[in-house]
């Protein structure tokens, strides 16, 4: 499967700047525990 935000350089930023604040509450949740 060919994920089409890997040929968007522009939506991938902005995908992972909307994913990032979640993976770090994740993250945080994940040390924590």
């Amino acid at each position: 499967m060919v994920n089409p935000t890997i040929a968007n350089p522009a939506l991938k930023a902005a995908v992972l700047a909307e994913a990032l604040p979640y993976l770090r509450r994740y993250a945080g949740q994940t040390i924590l525990v």
